[in-house]
């Protein structure tokens, strides 16, 4: 008993432990003097978020955002027209290239069904072709490729549907990090 108590203990310290700061940073422009809320998903089935850091552009269009989390985590922001998202992981700079701010026009702003365009923010400082962020995107690339291939046709063959599962499970290397197997594996379906 008094073992489990030491790993519990243990196991929320290593979690404190491994917590930390994200930095993100930018500069566009045409986003001067706006205000830039950066977010997360408090509950994703009702779309309600959790706002971890607001930030006013300065006048040459510069930001920067301090958020503290303790795990992998995906963070947004709406930004007009546009939803820019990336998953940030403690410990780490994002300096991000971001889109000219596009205004919602009256008419979007009426419609109780507008959906601002989603993108994944480009990192400009992420050259380590295994983060977190390119491994997403690269996965992503490929899902939705192969699930275009399954949802057009009527009847789907189930051994190739099989075999695109397993080729899309082959980019899952041993080394990657936990958070990415998880998005894979619930991504797929499994």
């Amino acid at each position: 008993m008094r073992l489990w108590f030491l790993l519990a203990i243990a196991a929320m310290q290593s979690a404190v432990l491994y917590g930390g700061e994200v930095i993100i940073e930018g500069q566009q422009a045409s986003y001067a003097g706006k205000v830039i809320e950066l977010a997360t998903f408090a509950d994703p089935f009702t779309g309600k978020d959790t706002i971890l850091a607001r930030c006013t552009v300065d006048t040459a269009g510069r930001f920067k955002a301090i958020v503290t989390i303790d795990q992998p985590q995906l963070l947004y922001a709406r930004l007009g027209t546009f939803k820019g998202y990336l998953h940030a992981e403690p410990g780490q700079k994002y300096i991000i290239s971001m889109p000219e701010w596009q205004d919602l026009s009256p008419a979007d702003k009426l419609n109780p069904f507008f959906e601002p365009t989603e993108f994944q923010f480009i990192i400009e400082n992420d050259t380590n072709l295994n983060s977190l962020n390119k491994r997403i995107l690269q996965f992503d690339t490929l899902y939705f490729k192969q699930l275009a291939r399954f949802t057009r046709p009527r009847t789907i063959n189930k051994d190739s549907l099989n075999r695109a599962k397993d080729s899309l499970l082959k980019l899952v290397s041993d080394d990657a990090p936990a958070f990415f197997k998880e998005y894979v594996t619930h991504k797929i379906g499994l």
